[in-house]
């Protein structure tokens, strides 16, 4: 692989929205009872044989994989044991398809398939994926019968959430009794729906967008969810815009529960039906390359083309970035000033779980491949579609809610880097505060805040000459520039939530906060290290600097967290640790594999993502697995969420290799132990702050709950308290602050014309205090550009060793 190949991908949460967590993560337990009626992953075709072609793209994958693969690692009988699992997990995550007797009679084969997948023999994954097929008609069957007599309600019993790791059910028996809570289950959360929007319809009858029946999402979302995995395909930008008065009422309340539920399990079972054998491969081949690590991928030509639309600069639908994660597709990322962005009541983390067009039934979307929810998504510009959502904070009961949205163009250039300028009050000085009178006003200084949402970059303008071509640190340097001429204070970049993207990107962002020197190590297989030094000798801004992550913040976002720890040039603030993904995947496109074909060479073949290397920070430590520790830690709810890279089944581990040697040129250590301490009094005094950390202990004790109740009357009184609670959360986590600091301007690319980030990042209590933290640090730095360097925490490295290549970035490395 060559330098010009690598490419560093956004995360999303797993490879090709497919890598799971070791356990559901906590959104999907939240409603898992509640929707769950399918397989966890992207489901396929069930052709009678597959084809030749098949065959022969199979055999020249495991060839990819077992030689391009960062891990070396050969197709054994302990990999292949490992692929029969991931198989079947693949297909049937919850067990409530396949039977005990399924996985036995399958079992002979659990040590061969590394003998007959290299030879072109599929024989195995079609054979399985025909018994799946079997068992979902069954089900369907069952399906038909149970909700034809009505439930109980008032029965006292309750279902278990998360069946990941239970055993196979032995019997049929023992899975009808499975379906029939999980039918339940379905009937009741859609009676819950009925009732709430009916109450909503009727506290809002004159609301300029009028609340469906089903209830409407609450103007803020609940603290944004992990994101595992590769980010999939944006979901086209549907743009939300108020709705005219004459809107129609939403089609999701047109059918009785038990109706709707039956309905949703036939439209599933008919979808699986119209697939083909490529999509079986493609769930085949992606078990087998996940085995690997959770990054790596086959995609199918459909996939592909969802997962390229993340590159490019402008799509029609509501703007948002969907992944997949245990079978529900769920919002990565809300792409700025798109329909979705507009509206505000969609946000990272929430979940869909139906979709319906103008005038048309909803369709379920859990356990749909995520291509397909894309489509259903998409349309044309102007035309109207329904998302049934789960909001990312709502817990184990919660009701889903609908919201309509009117399709139109998203341009991605508009997910660039933002800014604002914040003033904020210097600490006193000697005791004696400022009096705020002209006599003596307060002192005060101005920081700008960053924020940056992807490390994007206009790789096709770039080769094509185009001196004006969009990318992150081009934008941040037009940003930081003239703030710096300006006499700005101090800067904050915020990359929460920043998924990552461009290598080159970050390497080149890293260098604007420093002069010279290495930013980033890669060692690819063969353990041949290159090294990417800071390209720009200059630098944009020498002044105060804080970096703001959290668990969200991954890839990229981490090469340039860790190298401005490393050179001790900012503080770092955030969330106990970053997302840990450390590795490099690329993509081949597997059509040039047979472009001389004389038989093959017109198949649609797709394209394999695949680990080829990780990168290390300077000082020779791994952000695999264990992310970029902050300076100083704020407590927050994704401590107890099952997110970040050390989460998901087959993550490569982490390591240290050499340090490099480097020279820091300021040094904020001193800094660190004053600025930890006056930020620990002042939230111990804060009440906002008491309050949040009393919620997340709350948010603790409740995702632990492995159980739901199929009660009517105990669900109803469940859900008013976790509304209460949700709206705590808002509250806490999006409401917060005291004033203290104060917007006075912003670029041209900053603010909507509200005045607001449309992130829901404005005024969390994380900001209010960086923000307070800064303020600390421009007043310790007084009198001084900085402090003064002191010689780096590490061991004393020599110059790069024989195999540590030095080499620019590259300028198509993604």
């Amino acid at each position: 692989m060559t330098n010009r190949q690598v490419r560093l991908f956004r995360r999303g949460a797993a490879a090709g929205g497919r890598a799971r967590a070791a356990q559901a993560l906590w959104l999907a337990v939240v409603v898992l009872g509640g929707w769950l009626c399918g397989p966890a992953a992207a489901l396929t075709a069930e052709p009678a044989q597959p084809r030749p072609f098949d065959a022969v793209l199979g055999k020249l994958i495991v060839q990819l994989i077992t030689t391009q693969h960062y891990a070396k690692r050969a197709f054994d009988d302990d990999v292949s044991s490992m692929f029969f699992d991931e198989y079947f997990d693949s297909l049937d995550r919850e067990r409530r398809f396949f039977l005990a007797a399924d996985i036995e009679e399958f079992a002979a084969r659990r040590t061969q398939l590394d003998n007959e997948l290299p030879q072109g023999d599929l024989g195995f994954a079609f054979d399985v994926y025909a018994r799946f097929m079997q068992r979902v008609r069954e089900r369907v069957e069952y399906a038909r019968t149970a909700l034809a007599q009505p439930f109980d309600f008032t029965v006292d019993e309750e279902m278990v959430l998360d069946r990941s790791e239970a055993p196979w059910c032995r019997d049929k028996a023992e899975l009808d009794e499975e379906w029939r809570k999980l039918l339940k289950n379905r009937v009741l959360v859609f009676t819950l729906m009925n009732e709430q929007g009916a109450a909503e319809a009727a506290q809002k009858p004159s609301a300029a967008t009028p609340a469906s029946p089903e209830g409407e999402a609450a103007p803020e979302a609940a603290p944004p969810a992990a994101d595992t995995g590769e980010a999939a395909a944006p979901a086209a930008g549907a743009t939300t815009t108020p709705a005219a008065p004459a809107e129609k009422a939403s089609p999701f309340a047109n059918l009785p529960p038990a109706e709707r539920v039956l309905r949703s399990q036939e439209r599933f079972l008919r979808m699986l039906e119209e697939n083909e054998s490529l999509d079986v491969l493609e769930i085949f081949l992606s078990s087998l390359a996940r085995v690997y690590d959770p990054h790596s991928t086959y995609m199918a030509p459909s996939t592909e083309e969802d997962f390229d639309i993340n590159m490019k600069l402008s799509l029609e639908g509501i703007g948002a970035v969907l992944s997949t994660e245990e079978g529900y597709v769920k919002i990565v990322e809300i792409i700025a000033g798109g329909p979705a962005d507009r509206d505000g009541r969609l946000h990272a983390g929430d979940r869909i779980v139906a979709v319906a067009q103008e005038n048309d039934e909803p369709v379920d979307a859990i356990d749909m491949p995520l291509r397909k929810v894309v489509r259903m998504i998409r349309g044309a510009k102007g035309s109207r579609v329904f998302l049934s959502i789960i909001e990312s904070g709502k817990a184990l009961s919660s009701v889903p809610t609908t919201i309509e949205l009117v399709r139109d163009e998203v341009i991605l250039p508009e997910q660039a880097a933002k800014s604002e300028v914040r003033v904020v009050p210097l600490p006193a000085r000697n005791g004696a505060p400022a009096t705020g009178t002209p006599a003596q006003p307060e002192p005060t200084a101005e920081v700008m805040v960053i924020d940056l949402p992807s490390f994007y970059s206009d790789f096709e303008g770039r080769r094509d000459g185009d001196e004006d071509y969009r990318s992150a640190s081009r934008d941040v340097r037009k940003l930081l520039e003239p703030a710096a001429a300006a006499g700005v204070d101090g800067v904050i970049l915020d990359l929460r939530n920043d998924p990552g993207g461009s290598l080159e990107e970050a390497v080149r962002m890293a260098g604007l906060f420093f002069a010279k020197g290495p930013v980033v190590q890669v060692r690819s297989t063969g353990a041949k290290r290159e090294v990417y030094p800071d390209p720009d000798p200059g630098l944009a801004y020498a002044g105060p600097l804080v970096v703001l992550t959290n668990r969200l913040s991954a890839s990229a976002s981490e090469i340039v967290a860790g190298a401005i720890q490393d050179y001790r040039r900012g503080v770092i603030i955030g969330d106990k640790a970053t997302h840990g993904k450390g590795t490099v995947q690329t993509v081949l496109d597997l059509g040039r594999f047979f472009k001389r074909s004389p038989v093959f060479d017109e198949e649609p073949t797709g394209s394999l993502k695949l680990t080829i290397a990780k990168f290390y920070r300077v000082s020779g430590l791994s952000t695999q697995r264990e992310g970029v520790n902050p300076d100083i830690v704020f407590p927050s709810y994704t401590d107890h969420m099952e997110i970040g890279e050390a989460t998901l089944k087959h993550a490569l581990p982490g390591d240290r290799i050499e340090p490099l040697a480097f020279e820091c040129a300021v040094d904020v250590t001193p800094f660190l132990p004053p600025l930890r301490k006056l930020s620990e009094e002042r939230l111990a005094a804060n009440p906002d702050y008491r309050a949040l950390t009393d919620s997340i202990a709350r948010y603790a004790a409740m995702k632990d709950r492995k159980t739901l109740s199929l009660n009517l009357e105990k669900r109803r009184a469940q859900q008013v308290e976790e509304e209460k609670w949700l709206e705590e959360i808002r509250k806490q986590t999006f409401d917060a602050g005291d004033g203290a600091v104060a917007e006075e301007e912003a670029a041209p690319a900053g603010k909507d014309d509200k005045g607001n980030k449309g992130d829901g990042k404005q005024d969390d209590l994380v900001l209010d205090e960086s923000l307070r933290v800064m303020a600390d640090l421009i007043w310790m730095q007084q009198g001084d550009l900085l402090a003064k360097p002191a010689p780096p925490p590490q061991e004393p490295a020599a110059a790069p060793s024989a195999e540590a290549v030095v080499t620019p970035a590259p300028a198509d490395a993604k």
